[in-house]
């Protein structure tokens, strides 16, 4: 089953689900996913969101986006990235400090949301997938969190959830 909540439009939201849930606007588009037992933080751009699990609770962030996002440090070093090239792997902080443009490379094929995190110190865009709602622009000095989804072997969709100053 599936919960229809009001969100308010233009603030963040955070999701704490028991189960695995899916974050979806009214129109479909994934806005965040929350692994079994996790949170997750989104962007709302309507006035309501569809959330896949019933256990799943949705509450407005009335703190600094800042604080929360201390909340979800990587939990492994941030990689370096090395190429030009990133394979979309869940959860992975990449640090970019020299490539303008990154192709990003399907993995085995999976129907998921998948979320990516990427600093960077150097402006940068993102080749290899179809942005949901326009290429945002990725500038030097913070740190993007990218939901990417793989709908078939070729086509990855791409949304920006989030970017903080470093």
């Amino acid at each position: 089953m599936s919960q229809l909540l009001n969100s308010i439009p233009y603030r963040w939201h955070v999701v704490y689900s028991a189960d695995a849930c899916t974050v979806t606007d009214i129109q479909g588009n994934t806005c965040c996913s929350v692994a079994p037992g996790g949170s997750a933080v989104f962007w709302s751009v309507g006035k309501h969101v569809c959330l896949s699990s019933d256990s799943a609770r949705m509450y407005p962030l009335t703190e600094d986006v800042s604080a929360v996002f201390a909340r979800f440090s990587p939990g492994e070093p941030v990689r370096a990235l090395l190429s030009d090239t990133l394979e979309i792997r869940h959860a992975t902080w990449f640090n970019n400090t020299e490539h303008t443009a990154i192709t990003v490379r399907p993995a085995a094929w999976q129907d998921r949301v998948l979320t990516c995190y990427l600093k960077t110190s150097v402006p940068v865009s993102l080749a290899g997938v179809h942005w949901l709602y326009g290429e945002p622009d990725m500038m030097e000095g913070y740190t993007f969190v990218v939901a990417l989804q793989q709908v078939d072997a070729s086509t990855v969709l791409a949304n920006l959830a989030y970017s903080l100053p470093q």
